[in-house]
């Protein structure tokens, strides 16, 4: 059994409809990237449409308004294909579904297939009524063989992308949000190889349910600065990694795993 099935899922959550209002006449943040308008996605014929007038406060590190976020909440149908989740709290929106990726992974100008390993029904049912790191290990492989499979922790459940090739050094990175059995609270995590070796190329990104509705694009190329990426991180998530913070509270009141506004930072790589 495919365990992307597994995507259709255990738990529902309700989505925290009101967000704090915000200026529009604050500084804008300068920077390019591949994505400079996010803009909102219309739903197709077969989607039902909940709300069109939820938003999403994107910010500076300095608590900056950079703009504001609107989209329309799509409700995914459940009888859609099986492989396909109901709902988001393990899937983000516009984001891939393939079992398999395809790219460049360790450089060597040739084309790598990638696909999680089935960890088979038991280990995901140990996994699920235990949480062992063994039984909830997600493990990828590779058409390359010389390339050694990424191991993630606590990754029963996944979706996963080439994010390209965002160092500048001829490699793609993948990115993986690892899904779980509750919550809504998740991490975005990117891997690049590294000298035959698996490492994060930056912190993991702590994003919210309201963030993976809206298909918020959580790590692009800076096209600016070489080896250096936008991020667009949860406020929770932020302001729990950073304590003395310049995000006001207008913009951390109320936040949660259901919904949070957005930090929006330029980081370098690892």
């Amino acid at each position: 059994m495919n365990l992307k099935n597994k995507l259709i899922l255990i738990v529902t959550s309700t989505m925290l409809e009101t967000f704090l209002g915000c200026t529009d006449n604050q500084q804008q943040v300068k920077h390019k990237t591949n994505n400079d308008s996010i803009k909102s996605v219309e739903p197709s014929t077969n989607k039902k449409v909940k709300d069109d007038s939820l938003s999403i406060a994107f910010l500076s590190t300095e608590g900056k308004l950079i703009k504001k976020f609107k989209y329309k909440y799509i409700e995914l149908n459940a009888k859609r294909h099986s492989n396909e989740p109901t709902d988001y709290i393990n899937y983000i929106k516009g984001y891939p579904l393939a079992d398999t990726i395809v790219g460049d992974f360790n450089g060597d100008g040739k084309t790598e297939k990638a696909w999680f390993k089935d960890i088979g029904i038991k280990a995901f049912e140990d996994c699920q009524q235990n949480s062992t790191k063994k039984s909830c290990e997600g493990t990828i492989l590779f058409s390359d063989k010389t390339i050694k499979p990424l191991k993630i922790d606590y990754c029963p459940m996944y979706i996963f992308k080439n994010e390209g090739d965002l160092y500048g050094d001829g490699k793609d990175e993948i990115g993986v949000l690892p899904g779980w059995f509750s919550s809504a609270c998740r991490q975005y995590s990117v891997f690049t190889l590294k000298k035959g070796k698996w490492k994060l190329a930056c912190s993991p990104i702590g994003n919210t349910m309201n963030m993976r509705e809206a298909g918020i694009v959580l790590i692009e190329k800076d096209l600016t600065k070489k080896g250096w990426v936008v991020v667009r991180e949860s406020v929770d998530a932020y302001i729990n990694r950073i304590p003395k913070h310049k995000i006001p509270e207008e913009y951390t009141r109320f936040s949660c795993c259901q919904g949070s506004n957005v930090v929006e930072e330029i980081i370098k790589l690892n």
